[in-house]
């Protein structure tokens, strides 16, 4: 690999039509990217003591990308800060807050972009997740709104700040709205162009590359394993003194090799696979892995229940779903951005009987079966729950867990019966 030269004392800002804007007509040429830079008081060493930090903080995965479709408020200053909404972009192109709406074209959509960006970086030590990771570093690519959100012209696919060395916790930014509707892979393409920028990569004046705006040429395009010129419309040497630039062996330099670590074990514990189950089921899951698991999420027939960053694995269906058939799939996501899974069918019924397992074991006098309690047939006399009253719904039972299917009624006529049979038995042993 070509050698690298870090740049001290400033920070470039590359904005981009990344993947690029197809023009009205053959005389409609799209704008040129805006490209400024920013001076900034920071060298080589303060990025390495970013780095480090980050590396510190991931000891599963040493980069975190997170893509945010929530938007927000973010702020102008150097350095970025995506823990703190602060970014050197604004500080160039607004120079004041800017607030970004949400991702504008639906789940379907967003998923097609998200597992896009997964599959350019599955080669690379990176976690790609869409749930913020808070006060963890990571940086942060904002997918929503459009160019003028921030002051950029229309033709802008997105914008990130730049230099020849990765930059932890920074934010870059991708204009959905310069796409449009089905413009999935063009919003993927944009992304992993503007994370790329943040680990030092230029533009790379090759089609088949991600890291280009030549377009209409290529499609799907990757992080290429080839050397060529940097450039945009034509080639020119790259902005960090070398010739030519790799973009893959570039990021396995800068970020490493994806990690071999084992995928989570996951299982839904409750309810069974096949199980009558009510609206509003509860569902546990077990995970595990051989590092830290990040995130667990349940789906129901694709839609996504809240996921959950800790233990105790337990959700809760939703109270309005549909009577009939469902499928419920639970994934879980470790550190290193490995992902196991999990699949069950159930059927929701209004009158499923009690569900049980080990979230709602049964109660005294039934047993479990197939997710639901059912009486065990024994009638017993005892008081459950020790309390002199029976059970509470006129029902009795033993001790300790024992049965409960006669109606109280029945079972004082049934201690009658009993006690006239003793008297009657008793009478004759006196004769």
């Amino acid at each position: 690999m070509t050698s690298r030269r870090v740049v001290r004392g400033s920070l470039v800002v590359a904005a981009c039509l990344c993947g690029a804007v197809r023009p009205a007509s053959a005389e409609d040429v799209p704008v040129r990217p805006i490209t400024t830079y920013v001076t900034v008081p920071t060298s080589g060493e303060d990025l390495a003591r970013m780095r480090e930090e980050m590396l510190m903080n991931h000891p599963g995965a040493a980069w975190v990308i997170y893509l945010n479709r929530d938007g927000g408020r973010f702020d102008p200053g150097w350095p970025d800060d995506s823990r703190m909404n602060r970014s050197s972009v604004l500080s160039a192109t607004l120079g004041r807050s800017a607030d970004l709406g949400p991702y504008p074209y639906g789940d379907a959509s967003w998923n097609q972009v998200l597992d896009c960006v997964r599959d350019l970086y599955a080669d690379f030590d990176v976690y790609v997740t869409d749930e913020d990771p808070g006060d963890t570093p990571h940086m942060e690519t904002v997918v929503s709104g459009a160019p003028g959100d921030i002051g950029l012209p229309p033709s802008v696919g997105g914008i990130a700040p730049s230099g020849c060395e990765p930059i932890p916790n920074s934010v870059q930014y991708v204009f959905p709205e310069t796409y449009g509707p089905g413009g999935e892979q063009g919003i993927c393409e944009a992304t992993g162009q503007e994370t790329a920028h943040s680990f030092g990569l230029d533009h790379e004046y090759w089609c088949p590359d991600v890291m280009t705006y030549l377009f209409d040429c290529y499609e799907n395009k990757t992080f290429v394993d080839e050397d060529h010129p940097c450039g945009e419309y034509g080639p020119r040497g790259c902005s960090c003194g070398n010739a030519q630039q790799n973009s893959y062996q570039w990021l396995l330099d800068v970020i490493g090799p994806h990690s071999e670590a084992q995928p989570p074990i996951v299982s839904i514990a409750s309810p069974s696979d096949g199980a009558s189950v009510g609206t509003g089921f509860d569902v546990q899951v077990d995970a595990s892995d051989d590092g830290t698991i990040v995130t667990v999420e349940l789906a129901i027939d694709g839609d996504v229940v809240d996921p959950l960053s800790e233990e105790p694995w337990e959700f809760s269906a939703p109270a309005d779903i549909a009577e009939g058939d469902h499928e419920v799939t639970a994934r879980a996501v470790d550190d290193g951005g490995d992902e196991g899974s999990d699949t069950i069918a159930v059927t929701v019924t209004s009158t499923p009987g009690d569900d049980c397992g080990p979230l709602d074991p049964c109660g005294a006098g039934q047993t479990c079966v197939d997710g639901t309690c059912q009486d065990d047939g024994i009638i017993g006399d005892g008081d459950a729950d020790g309390d002199g009253a029976g059970l509470g719904d006129g029902r009795v039972g033993f001790d300790g867990g024992g049965c409960a299917v006669a109606p109280a009624r029945s079972s004082r006529a049934l201690i009658l019966v009993l006690a006239l049979v003793a008297m009657v038995v008793a009478s004759r042993r006196r004769k």
